[in-house]
Parts: C-alpha cells; structure tokens; sequence
C-alpha cells in the first residue's frame, strides 16, 4: 500500500512539473506573438497586421489585402501566406517601441534588406 501511495505522489509530481513546464512553453510562444501585434506601417504601399494569435494581413497596393498565418521563433518571424501563389517568407526582427525592423530573409525580394515600420495607432494617420 505504501508503495502505491509513493508511486502515485511522484506521478502526480511529475504531471504537475509536465503541466507547468508545457504552459511555460505556450506562454512564451504567446509573448513573441503579441510582442508584433498591432498594425504596422512601412510606405504608403505596404502594411503589415499582426493580430497577436498567429493570423495576419499585408496591405498592398490600393486596399489589396493577402491573409496569412505566422509563427515566431528566435527574433524570427514566418509568413505563411493563404494564396499560393504568393511566396512564404520569413524576416528576423526586432521592436523597439512602435519600430518594428524586419530584415529580408529566405523568401524575401532581398535578403538582408532592413525595413523599418512604425505601429500605428488608432489617432495616428499615415
């Protein structure tokens, strides 16, 4: 019997330390989604939409919208664009404030291009 309650303490233990250790991992991978959350400005071309969940849009060009899905992971975020015909990429980044740099990487028109984007805000105009 004592052995049965030993095994069942440390198991419990255990999937406790599971549970924790799997929620640090979704939280951190949340904090880097919403860390781009927001809309941000490059030109009067071109905006990128994060919407803090993995979903977004790029503005191109007279109201055109393409939807994506992205993903994070070490200061690098990945574009999965819905359309097929419009190439996934992926940028490494970093935000400072409402600038958010992207610099092109594979899939980019030009890899090492620097882009910097300002967050707008709902009072701010382009």
């Amino acid at each position: 019997m004592r052995i049965l309650i030993g095994a069942s303490a440390a198991f419990l233990a255990l999937l406790i330390l599971l549970i924790v250790l799997l929620c640090r991992g979704c939280s951190q991978s949340n904090k880097e989604l919403r860390e781009l959350q927001g809309c941000w400005y490059y030109n009067e071309y071109t905006e990128y939409e994060f919407d803090g969940e993995g979903k977004g849009r790029m503005f191109y060009a007279e109201g055109k919208a393409f939807e994506y899905t992205y993903t994070v992971k070490d200061n690098i975020v990945y574009l999965d664009f819905e359309l097929e015909y419009v190439t996934d990429c992926q940028y490494t980044y970093t935000v400072e404030g409402d600038k958010l740099t992207l610099i092109g990487g594979k899939g980019t028109a030009e890899i090492g291009k620097e882009y910097v984007l300002t967050k707008l805000h709902e009072h701010n105009e382009k």
